[in-house]
């Protein structure tokens, strides 16, 4: 299934995985920010990780996605996300 909006479109599991990995880089940098340094750090690795295998799947007008994911703009990507595909609860 592919999302398909004015402004580009992604297959519908490949928003979900994004969404998925930012949350998960976010709350790992909220973790390391409040004490819990070593575990978060070891998440943030593997969500970028993770980020960056799904950076190669983006098609090539994703531009403003994919300028996002290079430059480690954690909460752009998730906002613009949220803006193209709004998600059906709290991100």
């Amino acid at each position: 299934m592919r999302v398909n909006l004015k402004r580009g479109s992604m297959e519908a599991t490949l928003v979900e995985e994004f969404r998925q990995v930012l949350t998960k880089i976010m709350t790992a940098v909220e973790a390391a920010a409040g004490g819990g340094a070593s575990e978060a750090l070891e998440d943030y690795k593997m969500a970028l990780a993770r980020l960056e295998e799904l950076g190669e799947r983006l098609a090539p007008e994703e531009k403003r996605m994919r300028h996002f994911v290079e430059k480690h703009g954690f909460s752009q990507a998730l906002d613009e996300l949220e803006a193209r595909f709004p998600s059906a609860g709290p991100v």
